[in-house]
């Protein structure tokens, strides 16, 4: 288990895809969070999604719980792991509202960060972020990120096209 003095990072089972499935299914989360089209998904579609994710040697993904109360709070997960480019894309998402703006996210891109280098010999984490999502960018670039590129009106969200933001972080 990856954990510090806020925070711990856990494997994922099964009593915990409900979690997921909520925020994954709140559109006030999943808007700014999710680069797929919104689509509200049943527990059984939500299972599925976690199994396609358990056999994917390239990605894996870790609940986030906040120590002070054991609430679960969100998830961090890693993708597209690169071995021979030491290279990674990272995303995060603090499903629960009110435990934003509390230091959590930091504290897990901070703990998969140091796995990620120490354990699987990456170099750069890279993050994509939808350029209206202020709050992803101010955290991510007050993390070291560094705008890298964008990709011009890439995403459709809410009647219209949106540019997505390349981050990354050598690490």
């Amino acid at each position: 288990m990856l954990e510090n003095e806020m925070i711990s990072l856990k494997t994922i089972e099964e009593d915990d895809i409900q979690f997921i499935q909520k925020w994954h299914n709140d559109y006030e989360v999943t808007k700014n969070t999710t680069l797929t089209s919104f689509f509200p998904r049943n527990l059984e579609e939500e299972k599925k999604w976690y199994e396609r994710k358990l056999v994917d040697p390239t990605s894996r993904v870790f609940l986030i719980e906040y120590k002070n109360n054991r609430s679960k709070v969100g998830f961090v997960s890693f993708s597209n792991l690169d071995y021979r480019n030491q290279k990674v894309l990272l995303s995060i998402v603090i499903g629960e509202i009110e435990y934003r703006g509390k230091g959590i996210a930091t504290q897990a891109i901070k703990l998969l960060e140091e796995l990620l280098k120490v354990e699987f010999n990456i170099r750069k984490i890279t993050v994509q972020v939808l350029a209206f999502n202020q709050p992803s960018l101010t955290l991510f670039k007050r993390n070291g990120y560094i705008e890298e590129g964008v990709l011009k009106e890439e995403i459709y969200r809410d009647g219209k096209f949106h540019d997505l933001l390349l981050l990354s972080k050598f690490v």
